[in-house]
């Protein structure tokens, strides 16, 4: 139902990005980080998306009937480009540290530091993708610069101790996997 209304609300906005696509800071920056994910567009359509879900929080959405759906409509209208510009304030440090991890990432590898970039590289994925914004809650976005800043530390700490890094990265993978063998099991259990 949510994604539903927030498409229908996307829809009923005539020319959405356009103030975003004139205004948006630093965005020839953003244009390059977010490269190797989508163009620019594709960004702000997606912080376009990420401001609709704010608007909908605050208003007590989805809503059930037309009118109330009018309301809603009007407000996100009234508060679009301003919610926008307040997730950009965000992504701007994440993609600047996306983008920084990335290039820590390249180059010359030896094999003993492969297996723990390989991790920090899904790690990545998992945290900046295409349409990571409007997937996102606005709480974990805040927080998003901090983790990424942890990679970067991780990075930086992984050539002087490999072995502790290897160490701590199996015994994720571990609870990770005992989780979801219990998740499945539930959902199995479910069925």
């Amino acid at each position: 139902m949510w994604i539903g209304q927030r498409k229908l609300l996307a829809l009923s906005i005539k020319e959405p990005t356009s103030y975003l696509e004139k205004h948006l800071p630093n965005k020839s920056k953003l244009s390059m980080y977010y490269q190797p994910l989508g163009s620019v567009k594709e960004l702000i359509y997606d912080l376009m998306l990420g401001a609709i879900d704010l608007v909908m929080k605050e208003n007590g959405a989805p809503v059930y009937d037309e009118e109330s759906f009018n309301v809603l409509l009007s407000k996100v209208k009234a508060n679009l480009n301003d919610k926008a510009l307040y997730l950009c304030s965000f992504v701007d440090k994440i993609l600047f540290r996306a983008h920084e991890i990335k290039r820590l990432l390249k180059g010359q590898i030896n094999l003993t530091v492969a297996y723990s970039y390989k991790d920090i590289a899904t790690q990545l994925d998992k945290l900046v993708f295409k349409g990571f914004v409007s997937s996102t809650s606005v709480d974990n976005l805040q927080q998003m610069p901090r983790y990424l800043e942890a990679i970067i530390y991780r990075i930086e700490k992984l050539h002087r101790d490999v072995n502790r890094d290897l160490q701590y990265t199996r015994k994720i993978e571990e609870i990770e996997e005992k989780y979801k063998n219990t998740i499945s099991r539930y959902q199995y259990s479910a069925i």
